[in-house]
Protein backbone atom coordinates (compact mmCIF):
# COMPACT_ATOMS: atom_id res chain seq x y z
CA UNK A 1 0.00 0.00 0.00
CA UNK A 2 1.31 3.55 -0.94
CA UNK A 3 1.40 6.31 0.89
CA UNK A 4 -1.05 8.27 -0.63
CA UNK A 5 -3.34 5.53 -0.26
CA UNK A 6 -2.72 5.34 3.30
CA UNK A 7 -2.73 9.22 3.63
CA UNK A 8 -6.30 9.90 2.32
CA UNK A 9 -7.83 6.64 4.18
CA UNK A 10 -8.34 4.87 1.13
CA UNK A 11 -7.12 1.15 0.60
CA UNK A 12 -7.90 -1.63 -2.18
CA UNK A 13 -7.88 -4.14 0.52
CA UNK A 14 -9.64 -2.20 3.79
CA UNK A 15 -13.00 -3.61 2.17
CA UNK A 16 -11.78 -7.05 1.62
CA UNK A 17 -9.98 -7.78 5.05
CA UNK A 18 -12.95 -6.16 6.60
CA UNK A 19 -15.51 -8.41 4.96
CA UNK A 20 -13.64 -11.31 5.20
CA UNK A 21 -13.12 -10.58 9.24
CA UNK A 22 -16.63 -10.30 9.19
CA UNK A 23 -17.62 -13.76 7.54
CA UNK A 24 -14.68 -15.09 9.95
CA UNK A 25 -16.70 -13.79 12.69
CA UNK A 26 -19.78 -14.32 11.87
CA UNK A 27 -18.89 -18.20 11.34
CA UNK A 28 -17.32 -18.21 14.45
CA UNK A 29 -19.42 -16.92 16.55
CA UNK A 30 -22.53 -19.48 14.77
CA UNK A 31 -20.19 -22.05 16.06
CA UNK A 32 -19.25 -20.44 19.55
CA UNK A 33 -22.60 -19.14 20.81
CA UNK A 34 -23.99 -19.57 23.74
CA UNK A 35 -26.87 -17.64 22.37
CA UNK A 36 -30.39 -18.98 20.63
CA UNK A 37 -30.79 -18.97 17.18
CA UNK A 38 -33.13 -15.88 16.76
CA UNK A 39 -30.45 -13.72 19.23
CA UNK A 40 -27.59 -14.80 16.88
CA UNK A 41 -29.36 -14.17 13.82
CA UNK A 42 -30.33 -10.32 14.97
CA UNK A 43 -26.38 -10.46 16.22
CA UNK A 44 -25.48 -11.54 12.58
CA UNK A 45 -27.81 -9.05 11.17
CA UNK A 46 -26.52 -6.21 13.49
CA UNK A 47 -22.88 -6.71 11.96
CA UNK A 48 -24.04 -7.30 8.55
CA UNK A 49 -26.26 -3.41 8.74
CA UNK A 50 -22.71 -2.20 10.67
CA UNK A 51 -20.38 -3.69 7.55
CA UNK A 52 -22.92 -2.03 5.12
CA UNK A 53 -22.83 1.75 7.20
CA UNK A 54 -18.80 1.22 7.02
CA UNK A 55 -19.04 0.23 3.06
CA UNK A 56 -21.59 3.33 2.27
CA UNK A 57 -19.22 5.81 4.38
CA UNK A 58 -15.96 4.21 2.56
CA UNK A 59 -17.55 5.19 -0.33
CA UNK A 60 -19.20 8.33 0.22
CA UNK A 61 -15.60 9.30 1.36
CA UNK A 62 -13.92 7.68 -1.77
CA UNK A 63 -16.44 9.80 -3.76
CA UNK A 64 -15.58 13.77 -2.35
CA UNK A 65 -11.55 12.40 -2.61
CA UNK A 66 -11.98 11.75 -6.69
CA UNK A 67 -14.74 15.33 -6.62
CA UNK A 68 -11.95 16.70 -4.93
CA UNK A 69 -8.88 15.80 -7.34
CA UNK A 70 -10.94 16.46 -10.49
CA UNK A 71 -11.69 19.37 -9.25
CA UNK A 72 -7.75 20.02 -8.80
CA UNK A 73 -6.65 18.58 -12.09
CA UNK A 74 -9.33 20.86 -13.78
CA UNK A 75 -8.54 24.25 -11.98
CA UNK A 76 -4.39 23.05 -12.97
CA UNK A 77 -5.19 22.85 -16.62
CA UNK A 78 -7.41 25.88 -16.81
CA UNK A 79 -3.91 27.60 -15.58
CA UNK A 80 -1.74 25.52 -17.89
CA UNK A 81 -4.57 26.68 -20.61
CA UNK A 82 -4.37 30.37 -19.63
CA UNK A 83 -0.43 30.31 -19.47
CA UNK A 84 -0.48 28.87 -23.32
CA UNK A 85 -2.39 31.75 -24.18
CA UNK A 86 -0.88 34.22 -22.63
CA UNK A 87 2.56 32.76 -23.73
CA UNK A 88 1.18 32.62 -27.43
CA UNK A 89 0.01 36.04 -27.50
CA UNK A 90 3.49 37.28 -25.99
CA UNK A 91 5.30 35.88 -29.18
CA UNK A 92 3.05 36.62 -31.93
CA UNK A 93 4.35 39.74 -32.76
CA UNK A 94 7.87 38.15 -32.77
CA UNK A 95 5.92 35.08 -35.00
CA UNK A 96 4.44 37.67 -37.22
CA UNK A 97 7.69 39.44 -37.54
CA UNK A 98 9.68 36.59 -38.70
CA UNK A 99 7.10 35.61 -41.06
CA UNK A 100 6.83 39.04 -42.76
CA UNK A 101 10.67 38.93 -42.71
CA UNK A 102 10.21 35.61 -44.62
CA UNK A 103 8.03 36.72 -47.14
CA UNK A 104 9.97 39.96 -47.57
CA UNK A 105 13.32 37.75 -48.19
CA UNK A 106 11.50 35.64 -50.47
CA UNK A 107 10.25 38.64 -52.63
CA UNK A 108 13.81 39.94 -52.85
CA UNK A 109 15.75 36.21 -53.81
CA UNK A 110 12.61 36.31 -57.02
CA UNK A 111 13.73 39.99 -58.09
CA UNK A 112 16.87 38.93 -57.93
CA UNK A 113 16.17 36.05 -59.91
CA UNK A 114 13.82 37.55 -62.68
Amino acid sequence: MDNNQHKHGVCKTDAFLFLAGTGLGIGLGILLAPRSGQETRGAIRGRVNEGKDYLARQSRDLGREVTHQASNIADKASTLATQGKESLEKHKASVVAAVDAGRQAYRETVAETS
